[in-house]
């Protein structure tokens, strides 16, 4: 059952350089390929990250993000941590920090050229994918002054101000500030939420979606779970009005759990 339940909106400041493979292209006018950072973050990484896990598991083995259909058949990967999140908070438990996907409020972009390549006549040629690196690589990441923002549900107090790392090998160091929120009503018309939000949770979490605006698509694609990796903005009624406590006329309209919202409003569940 739900107990104590912080809602905080979180200001994220980017410190270091966050490179997501949200696109792969080939590159134009160079070569190798470009790698493109989304402006906005998906969830699921920021889940593992403010729950202190810095991956699902500890190896990484080719392509665990898409199925293989050769020996030796390795499965796509299996988000079994998120999954006791959302899972937990669709049956009224809450007892890991659930994070909303990040908006961008200030974004910064540079292009990174990062090559690895021998001295000698001919080249080794690359083999599976993840199992060696690439000769040649360009990424377009993002780097400071980037500002993103977005929405934490937490079981307990957290710290004003805190540190995460995301993106790929973790580089994507963030300075957060949380702001205090709460639940101001239940809005019963048809509305738009405020920050984008993940398109699966959010069926999962009791709401018709009436409509939808994609933002980000990643690559992985967990089987049986429709529109997880997919995160827009959503129109559906019954969405909740948070309100931050530090700043008087800032709210936002979110999909909160309904189990959440009706805990927080004193009508069970």
């Amino acid at each position: 059952m739900l107990g104590d339940v912080h809602l905080y909106v979180a200001e994220m400041n980017l410190h270091g350089v966050l490179t997501f493979s949200s696109e792969i292209r080939p590159a134009v006018a160079g070569v190798g390929s470009v790698i493109i950072t989304s402006r906005f973050i998906h969830n699921y990484s920021l889940i593992y990250a403010f729950n202190g896990k810095l991956a699902e598991a500890y190896v990484t083995f080719p392509s665990l993000h898409l199925p293989v259909k050769r020996p030796p058949y390795i499965k796509p990967l299996q988000y079994t941590f998120v999954e006791e999140v959302i899972g937990g908070l669709q049956r009224g438990e809450l007892k890991y920090v659930y994070a909303y996907p990040a908006m961008p409020v200030r974004v910064t972009s540079r292009k990174f050229f990062m090559a690895a390549k021998g001295t000698g006549y001919a080249e080794p040629v690359r083999r599976g994918l993840k199992v060696f690196f690439p000769m040649s690589t360009n990424w377009i990441s993002l780097v400071p002054p980037t500002k993103h923002l977005t929405i934490l549900v937490s079981p307990r107090e957290l710290p004003r101000t805190l540190y995460v790392r995301i993106g790929m090998k973790r580089t994507g160091l963030y300075k957060v500030r949380l702001k205090e929120a709460a639940v101001r009503e239940k809005v019963a018309d048809l509305r738009w939420s405020s920050i984008p939000v993940n398109l699966y949770d959010t069926r999962l979490f009791g709401y018709d979606v009436e409509d939808f605006v994609k933002v980000l698509e990643t690559r992985s694609k967990p089987l049986g779970k429709r529109g997880a990796n997919v995160v827009g903005y959503v129109r559906a009624r019954g969405m909740y009005r948070l309100s931050v406590k530090e700043r008087r006329g800032e709210s936002y309209i979110i999909p909160l759990p309904k189990t959440v919202g009706r805990y927080l409003l004193g009508e069970g569940g």
